[in-house]
């Protein structure tokens, strides 16, 4: 889903054209060639300051990268359609048919329902006024969003030290190693007390939402499996 890198392949293409072919291709005033220049470096160094610094490919450190493509996409391609317009017709008609966009423009028009939603939308409704959540991870929403005692999660409350809970989230998804000292301590917590379980209507998905296309969620999976929150009887 990544479209920078067949953004890059068409400026380079036409790179190739050029050198290969220079009379297919108008000569460029300096001002657009010193701007094309000046974008392709500030490219070629943030990916190479990225690759060198950067703990993991996420999306949200490439995305300062996105508008500088698209202008080198857009400039490219204006000068091919002066040149042959059905091949730039069939790049528009390619970039609309092969790439994401009908996913983005319907996530506009659909609402999504993450797991943290449901979850700080129940609890706002039913927890009483200095009720303790247990949650394994998703904390830090939790602490915003609602006006309860939240711990667990990754920002280090000791649960055990907290006794028991009255809400207890152990989410499905392990996603940092502090975590599993979480669970276990509330799955001991759930087996001594006695607790009802709620399924809400929120897909138990590792994270609310994430920008990373590979991660991204353009509509609510209806198949995925639900949230438990555990309440604690009197």
């Amino acid at each position: 889903r990544y479209r920078m890198p067949e953004l890059m392949r068409e400026s380079l293409l036409l790179l190739v054209v050029r050198r290969w072919r220079p009379d297919r291709l108008p000569v460029e005033p300096h001002e657009a060639r010193d701007a094309t220049a000046l974008l392709g470096i500030h490219i070629a160094v943030s990916v190479l300051l990225l690759a060198l610094l950067s703990p993991r490919v996420y999306l949200r450190y490439l995305a300062p990268l996105l508008p500088p493509l698209f202008l080198l996409f857009g400039y490219w391609l204006a000068r091919l359609s002066r040149l042959q317009p059905v091949l730039a017709a069939a790049v528009v008609v390619a970039f609309v048919a092969f790439g994401s966009l009908q996913d983005f423009v319907g996530e506009l028009r659909h609402d999504y329902d993450g797991p943290i939603e449901g979850i700080v939308d129940f609890l706002n409704r039913h927890a009483d006024p200095g009720d303790t959540v247990g949650i394994v991870y998703g904390d830090l929403p939790l602490k915003f969003y609602t006006d309860l005692r939240v711990v667990g999660g990754l920002t280090g409350e000791d649960v055990e030290a907290e006794g028991p809970v009255d809400w207890i989230l152990l989410r499905y998804h392990t996603v940092a190693p502090v975590s599993r000292a979480v669970r276990r301590s509330l799955r001991r917590q759930l087996t001594e007390g006695v607790y009802r379980p709620h399924t809400l209507d929120a897909p138990e998905t590792a994270f609310e939402n994430r920008e990373d296309p590979r991660e991204h969620r353009f509509r609510t999976d209806p198949t995925e499996r639900r949230v438990v929150i555990w309440e604690r009887r009197p």
